[in-house]
Parts: structure tokens; C-alpha cells; sequence
């Protein structure tokens, strides 16, 4: 966690976090699409984790 944070703290444009964010969020929209069912979109999401219905699948 430690290096986390460092790294977070000499990122000062965002970048790495950005990225990050763009790669969990393709890696969401696969998940989804290949479920064949829609992303739940939730504004408050901290996007590094989804639920799933399993029995809805």
C-alpha cells in the first residue's frame, strides 16, 4: 500500500489513475457484454469492483 501511495503522490497529472480507470472500465463493459446483459451504471460506484447477479445469468 505503501508504494500505492507514493506513486499516487509523484502522479501529479492523474495519469496512471486515469489509465487504470480506462482499463477497469473496458474490463467491466467485457464482463457485461459477454454476460449479455447491460452494465449497471451507478454514478456513487468506486468502479474497481460489480456485483452480479449470478442467478439472473
Amino acid at each position: 500500500m505503501a508504494l500505492f501511495s507514493l506513486f499516487a503522490l509523484m502522479d501529479e497529472a492523474d495519469e496512471y489513475k486515469h489509465t487504470l480507470k480506462q482499463l477497469i472500465r473496458r474490463r467491466e463493459a467485457t464482463l457485461y457484454r459477454e454476460l449479455g446483459t447491460p452494465p449497471q451504471r451507478d454514478e456513487n460506484a468506486v468502479d474497481y469492483y460489480t456485483l452480479i447477479g449470478v442467478r439472473a445469468i
